[in-house]
């Protein structure tokens, strides 16, 4: 359990500050929203892939379901921080396109440190 919180928090962290420092190189620069936005979502589905990785490398059992367990908890802290912001679920697509990328990174994350460890 201890494995997956640790998992999950390095996703949502490094996710916040890459979003971070996408926004303040934005401020300064002119990147057209579709760039920022491919470069957000690839960044997003390889801090997901990271942490599942560690988490499922780290697991003594069930490797594979604790780095997709891990991966579910990213894509429900993303939702959750998505939701405050937006005062409501997400109704566009680029949240549900982040979750897609998410899961699949999560997923293959979780299947190459199970196959690892």
């Amino acid at each position: 359990m201890k494995g997956i919180v640790k998992g999950t928090l390095f996703s949502l962290i490094s996710i916040a500050v890459i979003a971070s420092a996408a926004a303040a190189i934005s401020l300064f620069a002119e990147i057209p929203d579709a760039i920022l936005k491919t470069v957000l979502w690839s960044m997003a589905g390889l801090c997901v892939f990271i942490g599942s990785l560690l988490v499922s490398k780290g697991a003594q059992s069930y490797k594979s379901l604790r780095g997709i367990i891990s991966a579910a908890a990213t894509i429900l802290g993303l939702l959750t921080v998505s939701s405050v912001a937006n005062k409501g679920i997400p109704s566009n697509g680029g949240f549900y396109t982040l979750a897609l990328i998410a899961a699949i990174c999560g997923i293959l994350g979780a299947l190459m440190g199970s196959r690892q460890g």
